[in-house]
């Protein structure tokens, strides 16, 4: 992936223009269908072309797990965060559910495995205390059901 910023259309235009016409001499083309373009702030909705053809526009878009917004912020992604790792919290149920592991060892799962989904891109995150409170409630909803399932098991 390639970003490219500017603050003006006809700079963004240009580097476009510029990037495709080299790529073009190494063999390389710049798929319109792949390539995105999100304004931010932007008086000029003009578009942008590549080789004729027009570059959509977005609101958002996932780069390397992460939920990037128009808007900024980290709702969004935490949102998408919380999705993933309660998935991941789901698809372990039989472990949680197990007789034959320790409490501290589905612990250290839960940490590899549903933690770090979780928290994948945390660093670029603004967290707020509503933020901070849905991981916080998402942690201890899926500590006390690890707790109640593995003792489910245990009977």
């Amino acid at each position: 992936m390639t970003w490219l910023s500017s603050q003006a259309h006809t700079q963004i235009q240009k580097k476009i223009d510029h990037l495709s016409r080299n790529g073009k001499g190494i063999g390389l083309k710049i798929s319109t269908t792949k390539t995105k373009l999100m304004r931010i702030n932007a008086n000029n909705n003009n578009a942008v072309v590549v080789d004729g053809q027009q570059v959509d526009d977005v609101d958002s878009f996932v780069y390397l797990g992460a939920r990037i917004t128009k808007h900024g912020g980290a709702e969004d992604d935490i949102k998408s965060c919380l999705g993933k790792a309660r998935g991941a919290f789901n698809k372990l149920v039989k472990i949680w559910r197990s007789g034959q592991l320790s409490k501290n060892t589905k612990i250290r799962i839960f940490k590899s495995n549903v933690i770090a989904m979780l928290l994948y891109g945390c660093e670029t995150w603004r967290m707020t205390k509503r933020d901070e409170a849905k991981l916080d409630t998402f942690l201890h909803k899926c500590l006390r059901r690890i707790h109640i399932l593995a003792n489910d098991g245990v009977k």
